[in-house]
């Protein structure tokens, strides 16, 4: 009685190789979406004015009563992946403890860092599989990796920490905070 979810990285492959195949034929006008946690931008036509951006909102993951905000945010993007992972969609509640279906392989749980990570990048594929390894670090060795990492592979990162906080690591994307 297992199932496998291969969520963590099928999605982001999926939609990356249609990426490529739009790319491809020469394709400028895209969206492509895989579900609620990957998707690939390219160029919007209905906003030449603002440089053909996409205006992405983020899901609230902390929303529990119908009067809190559907997202927290909004990023301005073309071009670009943007996969999240986080513990909002697959979970059950339990004696007031969230347990979703991301699970540390070290400690063999659910880790409680955050509600969601979301990354930014170019590959969809490895965004998706990063997104999900990211959620299941500490913040100290999420920055540590960071500091080692996020410049070589090009990735942004914004962070809806469990106290509510927002955390970013953007080198240029339009972060604006609802």
């Amino acid at each position: 009685d297992i199932m496998l979810d291969l969520g963590a990285i099928a999605k982001g492959y999926a939609t990356q190789k249609a990426y490529e195949y739009l790319k491809s034929q020469d394709i400028q006008y895209y969206s492509i979406t895989s579900g609620s946690s990957s998707i690939i931008l390219g160029e919007n036509k209905n906003r030449p004015t603002e440089e053909f951006i996409y205006k992405v909102s983020l899901a609230n993951p902390a929303k529990t009563e119908f009067t809190d905000k559907a997202t927290y945010g909004t990023i301005d993007v073309k071009n670009t992946s943007v996969t999240t992972s986080g513990n909002y969609e697959q979970y059950v509640l339990h004696q007031g403890y969230r347990y979703h279906h991301i699970v540390s392989p070290k400690d063999k749980m659910p880790v409680q860092y955050y509600h969601t990570v979301t990354v930014i990048g170019q590959d969809a594929g490895s965004l998706d599989a990063l997104s999900t390894a990211l959620f299941s670090m500490s913040p100290e060795i999420m920055d540590a990796w960071l500091v080692e990492h996020q410049i070589d592979l090009g990735i942004e990162l914004i962070i809806y920490n469990q106290d509510g906080s927002i955390t970013t690591h953007l080198n240029g994307t339009k972060f604006k905070e609802h």
